[in-house]
């Protein structure tokens, strides 16, 4: 593609046209089973026209914002990386290039030695080759003739390619096939040896359907009707085992037209393989990279940084908009920024008439979207219970911890009913009920701190009560009917399908359980409604024309953000509660979103302009009025202020905790109250099991970091059982080691004998130790406990308790409980893995994940138990005190 007025200064109108007309691609699409199709777009053409300017400009590259970003990231790349394939000569000419006898030459699969150029009567010109036959002397292969004009190019091989049998195919068999190709497919495998700098794509795990690295080649290619495997035309390849290995069949000579970086464990694109690659001497025309989460972008910062300083390959980063508010990666970096919005998305479609190119489905949602919102009014609880649990978040500050969690769960739990729908089965209720009860005793009960006054707690109480009854099975809230009659009109008078969406909170299952009996009892068919959450909406690759969405109520500022600017679908009806003044809950979100919303496109539209000028656009004056930046808007929804308190929770005791380390870590709640928190690390980290797509023959179960967990996913937490694990440890041989590690409790359990828990906890601490005491106190209480992980901690409990441990005796008890551990450790590991394999062979068995969790203990007791927990949202990072880490109530 060659940019027009090349580095002269344009006008924006100027740009797009150019852009779109300078596009010289053949026209391609790209068919993957688990995406569909893909194509160059409009927004394809403009975003290499940004790139091309970037590069004129000397700038690192450019990020391009969109909704579609996994389709434009794959049609930049392809449509790069046939061009310049299109832009190089044939490698070969077998007429002018020496060639030594005995060369290995081929073409596509098939490969011959070279014996020489021969003219023969009424032949013409013929090329002379040997190609081994199983029939004949392996030794003495007979010399074949094939005509140079109906051959197409040769290509020479990779050192080492040994010739094909015949038996596999001859020289013209290949040469038929070739000649069936599409023109455009013979012309990218002439040239294909050529290559010396590939397009390296860099994809990275998404809450978007995307393609892994691994499959790229595996998409079929269409130059008009006809179609081929992507790996016939062009060559690909992949990183694995800090080498390239081939997409492609055929050993010719060359580098991949477009190759792909593995991922991490945890599902990140691996630049190190881009590093070494360029370190050891390799090139590449660019990198094309796809940034899904503000965690990946900030893991990828410093190899980004290395490759553009050290190697000057640009960059085009492909991503949603809302992670741009999450990061600074880029603007640090000195990335111009093009973010496609609703009206940039109207500008381009306005000149598409002129030109081949389009806008995908999903950018033309975007671009014509509409959100309705359907109010449904109060009928009182809501509004008081928020009132109430608004102005204790008011007053947060003199809480306890342990109070301010059970506000936490109190928060959420109001938050869940007013997503709430369908009516709850006696289950589900009873454990929101449980949940009420357990928090309304940490606030009001024999439990509380009595941080509260009276009057608090009498509103505590009447909040709970509140909580109560609409937390009671089988009753239909005020949402139900309201939601039921909008279905029933879609299906009867529109004759529409309904997507449901409801809260990550909310068993999909169950939901559509009974949203399919409701629709049956009133003769309406089962299969008119599905009901989906957010997770699985936004894989999706697209919504019938024919089916409506509904979003149960507001979710997430950033959640609701994802769902409307996906592109999915062109109109969206989002259920929500209209509440009484002054309390007007979920619409009150809404337009406080709507205001962040409006307010950030504003400043973004700056941003733009300026990014605009770096390549040396010019926009009109009346698109380029100055703006002003976006003001913070405080997010007053319950989850705003669930986050803000959970925020405060975190900064306070992680300064509460004297002595005790912090690490990077976020805490995953879950929708039964659970919270986990997860350890950050720059590589790998804390992890859990998940198994939302455990009946899925193709994927069971995975372990996954807090970077690749996703709100809606489904984690198994297990249990080892404790004579399980003990008898997997002995049987390997170690209980005298066992016993020499446990030697550090002889004082504690000495002085148990006349002294309290808490007057031994206190003598430790006195006696110089750095830990808290509720470490102290594990120590002390806790006889599992294999040994503390100083060698000063060991000493300072034997100097307290009048037992003073040698130099010698303290090595010996540290190398033995690091043998103990390391055995531990692998043997609890193989048994939560066979655990985890007991319970998806059971869950594929009984088609369901709760009657697997239910039925586990009965069938594998002796192995542990299992739950089954909804992640309903991951909060922020931040430095976390040690003994966090791991599993708590809220």
């Amino acid at each position: 593609m060659t940019q027009e007025h090349e580095g002269q200064e344009l006008t924006y109108d100027e740009f797009i046209k150019s852009s779109l007309k300078a596009w010289t691609v053949p026209d391609f699409e790209l068919r993957y089973k688990e995406l569909g199709s893909v194509k160059p777009s409009a927004v394809t053409a403009v975003s290499r026209g940004f790139l091309d300017r970037a590069i004129e400009a000397k700038l690192p590259g450019v990020v391009i914002a969109v909704c579609d970003y996994t389709r434009e990231a794959l049609s930049f790349a392809v449509s790069k990386a046939i061009e310049n394939v299109l832009g190089l000569d044939p490698d070969l000419d077998i007429e002018k290039d020496e060639l030594s006898e005995g060369t290995p030459i081929c073409i596509g699969q098939t490969v011959v030695e070279y014996l020489g150029i021969s003219e023969r009567d009424q032949l013409g010109k013929m090329l002379e080759y040997r190609q081994p036959d199983r029939r004949q002397d392996q030794k003495s292969p007979v010399k074949s003739y094939y005509s140079l004009d109906r051959l197409p190019t040769l290509h020479r091989c990779i050192e080492g390619t040994v010739p094909t049998l015949r038996t596999r195919g001859s020289l013209k068999d290949t040469a038929v096939a070739f000649s069936a190709l599409p023109e455009i497919a013979q012309m990218l495998r002439n040239r294909s040896s050529s290559v010396v700098s590939p397009v390296a794509v860099a994809t990275s795990a998404s809450p978007y359907l995307n393609i892994p690295p691994t499959v790229l080649k595996s998409a079929e290619i269409f130059f008009g009707n006809e179609g081929l495997p992507l790996a016939e035309c062009l060559t690909t390849g992949r990183f694995s085992d800090g080498e390239i290995k081939r997409g492609n069949s055929y050993p010719a000579v060359g580098e991949p037209s477009i190759v792909v970086t593995s991922r991490t464990e945890e599902g990140i694109s691996e630049l190190l393989d881009l590093y070494e690659y360029l370190d050891e001497g390799g090139t590449l025309d660019s990198i094309v990279l796809e940034a899904p989460t503000a965690e990946c972008i900030d893991s990828m910062r410093g190899l980004l940084e290395d490759i553009i300083n050290e190697f000057g390959v640009p960059v085009a980063v492909f991503c949603e908009e809302g992670i741009l508010r999450r990061t600074n990666v880029f603007d640090e970096l000195g990335f111009p920024v093009f973010i496609w919005g609703k009206s940039q998305l109207l500008d381009v479609s306005g000149y598409c008439g002129e030109s081949h190119l389009s806008l995908t489905r999903r950018e033309l949602c975007a671009a014509n979207s509409v959100i309705r919102c359907q109010p449904v009014e109060d009928d009182g609880r809501f509004s008081e219970a928020a009132r109430i649990l608004y102005g204790l978040a008011d007053r947060r500050n003199k809480l306890s911890e342990g109070e301010q969690v059970a506000l936490l769960t109190l928060t959420r739990v109001l938050g869940q009913a007013l997503r709430q729908t369908e009516m709850l089965d006696e289950s589900a209720s009873s454990e929101l009920r449980n949940r009420i009860d357990g928090a309304n005793a940490v606030l009001t009960g024999e439990s509380s701190n009595y941080s509260l006054t009276k009057e608090e707690m009498h509103e505590v109480e009447e909040a709970a009560k509140i909580l109560r009854s609409l937390s009671l099975p089988d009753v239909a809230l005020p949402k139900e009917n309201a939601v039921y009659g909008a279905i029933v009109r879609a299906v009867k008078n529109v004759h529409h399908k309904v997507c449901l969406v409801v809260s990550n909170g909310v068993n999909e299952r169950t939901a559509s359980e009974y949203w399919k009996e409701a629709l049956a009892y009133d003769g309406l068919s089962p299969d008119a409604i599905r009901v989906i959450a957010p997770r699985r909406f936004l894989k999706q690759d697209s919504i019938p024309e024919d089916e409506e969405v509904f979003i149960s109520g507001w979710f997430r500022r950033e959640e609701m953000e994802r769902l409307l600017g996906s592109g999915l679908a062109g109109t969206c009806t989002v259920f929500m509660y209209r509440g009484i003044s002054p309390i007007e809950l979920e619409t009150q979100w809404y337009l406080s979103a709507d205001d962040y919303w409006k307010r950030h496109h504003k400043s973004q539209k700056s941003r733009y302009r300026k990014s605009l000028e770096r390549i040396k656009v010019t926009i009109p004056k009346p698109i380029a009025e100055p703006e002003q930046d976006a003001k913070r808007v405080q997010d007053k929804s319950l989850s705003g202020i669930a986050r803000s308190m959970e925020r405060e929770r975190n900064e306070w005791c992680r300064t509460n905790r004297n002595g005790e380390e912090a690490y990077r870590g976020r805490p995953v709640w879950f929708t039964s109250g659970v919270c986990r928190w997860l350890r950050v690390r720059e590589e790998g980290g804390d992890s859990l099991i998940v198994v939302t797509d455990a009946l899925d023959p193709e994927i069971g179960y995975c372990r996954k970091t807090v970077a690749g967990l996703q709100e809606g996913d489904i984690v198994l937490r297990t249990e080892s059982d404790d004579d399980a694990l003990d008898e997997a440890c002995n049987a390997h041989g170690l209980r005298e080691v066992a016993s020499r590690a446990r030697a550090w409790r002889e004082p504690i359990d000495e002085a148990l004998r006349f002294m309290s828990r808490r007057s031994i906890r206190d003598r430790i601490s006195k006696a110089g130790c750095k830990r808290n005491l509720a470490t102290i106190a594990r120590w002390v209480n806790d006889s599992s406990i294999i040994a503390p992980s100083e060698k000063e901690d060991i000493a300072i409990i034997g100097k307290a308790l009048n037992r003073e441990f040698t130099d010698s005796e303290i090595n010996e008890i540290m190398k033995a409980a690091s043998t103990i551990r390391g055995d531990r450790i692998t043997s609890g590991r193989k048994l939560i893995q066979e655990i985890a394999e007991a319970f998806v062979k059971d869950a594929r068995a009984a088609g369901s994940l709760e009657e697997a969790a239910d039925d586990f203990c009965r069938k594998h007791g002796d192995m542990g138990s299992v739950d089954l927990l909804f992640v309903e949202y991951i909060g922020d990072l931040t430095m976390v005190p040690a003994g966090r880490f791991g599993w708590c109530m809220g």
